[in-house]
């Protein structure tokens, strides 16, 4: 179910990491922004995708509040050649866009090339980490990573994702350690195969082919005999 190319950016503001998307979007077509949350700034994605070569009159917002869910008929008034989704709260995006994915068979049947940053990029997979910073290990608790970056979820949680690629994903992985995140949740078994990337860094997956571009790292992890873990940096290409 991969569709023509998805773009899983780690976090971050450095725009020139949002290239290889913008570039992607035919012919310079209108990008739906989809942010979701009641504190989300759109002005903050407007002006970091410009920066990276989109025309203003191309970027469409298109804001859910906490607790709302997106409908098809708010994507297709954007006619978007591109969707972005932003970064925010995991949980939050994974309601709004995971459960009702009508909006979906329309990016899905135009082969719409879809970006997801942060959150964005998480929820992209089909078992998405959404949070957690502790694990349960027989009858007690263990931390796996700092409270900071637990989502506002306390255990390990893996939820249903928008199944556009057929691997988990974690982001800002250097910057918040969320790769012991990822290895906890392969060990565990709740995903078979991960991806932890870098903020300011783009994985591009086109069909069998990753590609790697921008400022940092992507870790990837997966269950050998026992678990493994490979590093690549820009300009890597990957056969999955």
């Amino acid at each position: 179910s991969i569709m023509a190319a998805v773009y899983l950016h780690g976090g971050g503001g450095h725009a020139p990491s949002f290239e290889p998307f913008i570039q992607a979007v035919s012919d310079g077509g209108n990008i739906a922004v989809i942010l979701v949350g009641d504190d989300v700034n759109p002005a903050d994605y407007t002006a970091l995708l410009e920066s990276a070569g989109a025309h203003p009159a191309a970027l469409h917002p298109i804001c859910i509040p906490t607790g709302g869910t997106l409908r098809a008929a708010d994507l297709q008034a954007a006619q978007p050649s591109g969707v972005l989704v932003g970064g925010g709260e995991t949980p939050a995006y994974q309601a709004a866009l995971c459960h009702d994915t009508a909006w979906l068979d329309y990016v899905r049947e135009r082969n719409i090339p879809f970006s997801g940053t942060s959150a964005g990029a998480a929820i992209a997979a089909a078992h998405a980490v959404v949070g957690g910073w502790r694990i349960q290990a027989g009858d007690r608790q263990r931390q796996i990573l700092f409270q900071g970056a637990s989502e506002g979820l306390d255990l390990l949680d893996v939820r249903p994702g928008l199944d556009l690629i057929p691997f988990s994903v974690e982001v800002h992985a250097s910057q918040f350690g969320t790769l012991t995140r990822l290895l906890h949740a392969v060990n565990l078994g709740l995903t078979a195969d991960g991806w932890a990337i870098d903020e300011n860094t783009m994985l591009i997956v086109n069909g069998p082919h990753l590609r790697v571009s921008g400022l940092g790292q992507v870790y990837h992890v997966r269950r050998g005999g026992q678990i493994e873990v490979t590093i690549y940096g820009d300009g890597a290409v990957i056969s999955a």
